[in-house]
């Protein structure tokens, strides 16, 4: 644990019906994705075999983040992901209410403690003994789940300046073997195009 760092209780809530409180916490978070709305996770869930635990975490009544489990069963086998598996959700995890606007030092603060209750959660609520989550992108500290006996592993992305156009980054940015695999999803007729809230 981090020295100097005092913790005061955070108490977690499954969120049964709260959709509307739910969606309005994710939207207040930095973190918060399209996979953290209520509609998205109740779909994953029908579609995963899982049992959605859709946590909120408060310190007093203030919401201090929230954070979708996925729990599976199998012979000899609990597991909890966030996200689930085969749905090619890329990441979820925890979101964090009104992250940005806090101190250094409530940040951790509160990411720590939720994160232990969290953990608390997932080791004798559920009992589970295998546990999978992708942290959302800008979530980059992953020590609270190092502090709980994590294994963290990094995933990369990359960020690509798109002001030169497309000629110059399809010449100067994409090496031949990806030319070669854009073109071939050119050749079977599959496209990409820019979507809307309707899409959405």
């Amino acid at each position: 644990m981090k020295e100097g760092l005092s913790l005061s209780k955070v108490e977690l809530k499954v969120a049964k019906e709260d959709d509307e409180l739910w969606d309005r916490l994710v939207e207040s978070s930095p973190h918060g994705t399209i996979f953290h709305r209520w509609k998205w996770l109740k779909i994953a869930e029908k579609h995963t075999n899982s049992k959605l635990y859709p946590l909120i975490g408060y310190k007093g009544a203030e919401p201090v983040g929230v954070i979708p489990l996925f729990y599976q069963k199998k012979p000899f086998l609990k597991m909890v992901f966030s996200p689930p598996p085969h749905t090619a959700i890329p990441y979820l995890g925890p979101a964090l209410v009104d992250y940005n606007k806090l101190k250094q030092t409530k940040k951790e603060t509160n990411f720590v403690e939720f994160q232990r209750q969290v953990d608390e959660f997932i080791t004798e609520e559920l009992k589970a003994n295998y546990t999978y989550i992708s942290l959302p992108p800008v979530l980059l500290d992953p020590r609270p789940f190092q502090w709980t006996s994590y294994e963290v592993e990094p995933a990369y992305g990359y960020i690509m300046d798109l002001s030169n156009g497309v000629d110059y980054i399809w010449h100067k940015n994409c090496d031949r073997k990806l030319r070669q695999n854009i073109e071939r999803v050119r050749r079977r007729v599959i496209y990409v195009e820019e979507g809307y809230r309707e899409e959405l």
